[in-house]
């Protein structure tokens, strides 16, 4: 992935990000900024044994098409009652909780960044054997700018 590209809030393939995290996280309570979802991202890959580790638990709870696609693919979606069978109810309150969100809310964001998380840390369509998360700061934009 070129840093042009992301640069200009584009995907791969030229389409405009959603810009939906931003308008989920901004709307009804306190604004949240850009790097404290990130810290979220990089806790909940830090806790699950980085893309890899994501990929199983999503495989394991049936979806493992979906997680496949997100690397190097058309990437299917997610929503957010299926984010609530990959991850525990404690694990989703505590990241609204960090983010200062309901958990209904919080799945929401999880099912739009997961799938361009682990695009954007698998440019190659090649999981990373390491935790990539240092590599998240260059999504930022992508999940932040309007379209």
């Amino acid at each position: 992935m070129s840093a042009a590209w992301m640069a200009t809030g584009l995907d791969a393939k030229g389409a405009t990000m959603s810009g939906i995290l931003g308008t989920l996280l901004g709307s009804g309570g306190q604004q949240q900024q850009p790097n404290e979802v990130m810290n979220v991202l990089q806790e909940l890959l830090a806790r699950n044994g980085g893309v890899q580790g994501v990929i199983s638990r999503f495989t394991s709870a049936g979806y493992g098409e979906h997680a496949q696609s997100w690397v190097g693919g058309d990437p299917l979606p997610v929503t957010g009652n299926q984010v609530s069978e990959v991850f525990t109810p404690e694990e989703i309150q505590g990241w609204a909780s960090r983010l200062g969100v309901d958990p209904d809310k919080m799945r929401v964001v999880l099912a739009e960044a997961i799938p361009q998380v682990v695009d954007h840390l698998t440019p190659s369509g090649q999981v990373p054997t390491e935790n990539a998360t240092a590599a998240l700061s260059g999504l930022v934009g992508r999940l932040f700018t309007p379209h």
